[in-house]
């Protein structure tokens, strides 16, 4: 008995310190309105970051002083600093350009890129990009980003190679398509044509000093990737075709036997005035209550299994409700099809031919 007061006394000490420790809300106010007063924002000339330019030894980064933003390029080997940009100029354009106010003092330039010349800057303003030109102060709009909003492709989806259309090179000259269960490279201005399979194959004969040479399609590889799910997915398919048969057979059975056993029942309450709508009510009760309890019982059942199969897939398909409520609706459109004619017949049988011989 003392050692559970002792336990209970200890507990309660523990969780009144922890409460204690918390704070109350005006201490959490008060550290919130600290944020703005030390906040990052608050230190200027610091955090350098720098970003080479490719070809030099000259980078640029941004500085953080009162004043507000400055893009600055800095030259190692002549040890100068400048401005990257006039930041007037650039402002003034690109609202002109937008339409919307930008403060020189706060340009936020993404993605931005200098050529070595440190004439030419390309980057990305208000979703758009922008190429702008300080010696000529010209901005040009180059085209809007993708919507980042917009759907997505998975990324296991993909045109069929063996029927896309022809892609053409880079520089223009040739364009490559299937013809043939072969790639083919076709030479735009003399239009000929080879077959590329057959030109890699010489080549590694060359090199190689051999004869073998493998390759395959990669929509062969995901056939093959796939086939030993696809024959489950078969087996499984047929299994629950043949097990909803025997199902059936089984649920027509015990109706035949179970409502056959009811017709005196029934005829009484025909001779008693029970219309029909009650007779199909008090006939199909009993598998209405068979089919609820089956589908609460395989419900998390069915789920738990779905879980456990896929346990280790990069990709899963989402385990939706939508998924059982259909199955619950093809379950009850078999059971009802199967009853409603042993039912049907119950409830129109004739009273007096069934007490006659009952």
């Amino acid at each position: 008995m003392n050692v559970c007061k002792l336990g209970l006394s200890i507990a309660m000490l523990l969780s009144g310190g922890m409460a204690f420790a918390q704070g109350t809300v005006d201490d959490y106010n008060r550290a919130y309105a600290l944020r703005e007063k030390f906040s990052a924002n608050k230190v200027f000339y610091s955090n350098v970051t720098p970003q080479w330019i490719e070809g030099t030894h000259q980078f640029w980064y941004v500085r953080n002083t009162p004043e507000g933003r400055i893009y600055v390029s800095v030259n190692a080997d002549k040890k100068s600093r400048k401005e990257l940009f006039d930041h007037k100029r650039l402002a003034s354009a690109l609202s002109n350009a937008s339409g919307k106010e930008v403060n020189p003092e706060a340009i936020q330039l993404e993605r931005l890129r200098v050529n070595p010349s440190l004439d030419t800057l390309r980057f990305v303003f208000g979703n758009q990009c922008w190429m702008y030109t300080t010696r000529k102060n010209q901005l040009v709009n180059e085209g809007s980003l993708p919507d980042r909003n917009a759907p997505q492709k998975h990324w296991m989806e993909r045109d069929d190679e063996k029927e896309a259309a022809p892609v053409t090179s880079p520089d223009g000259k040739y364009t490559a398509y299937i013809k043939n269960q072969n790639v083919y490279v076709k030479e735009l201005a003399t239009g000929k044509e080879k077959q590329l399979i057959d030109y890699l194959k010489k080549c590694r004969e060359e090199i190689y000093n051999t004869n073998e040479f493998d390759y395959h399609w990669l929509k062969d590889d995901i056939k093959a990737l796939y086939r030993d799910d696809r024959r489950i997915a078969t087996v499984f398919t047929l299994f629950a075709t043949i097990s909803i048969f025997v199902s059936a057979l089984g649920l027509f059975g015990l109706s035949l036997f179970d409502i056959r056993q009811r017709y005196r029942e029934v005829a009484i309450r025909k001779v008693n005035g029970a219309r029909l709508r009650n007779l199909y009510s008090i006939l199909f009760r009993k598998y209405i209550w068979i089919i609820g309890g089956a589908t609460l019982l395989t419900m998390p059942l069915s789920y738990y299994l779905i879980y456990i199969y896929t346990s280790d897939f990069v990709v899963k398909t989402p385990v939706s409700i939508s998924i059982f409520v259909i199955a619950l609706v093809v379950v009850v459109a078999i059971s009802a099809g199967t009853l409603f004619w042993q039912v049907n017949k119950a409830a129109r049988i004739n009273p007096a031919e069934i007490i006659k011989t009952e």
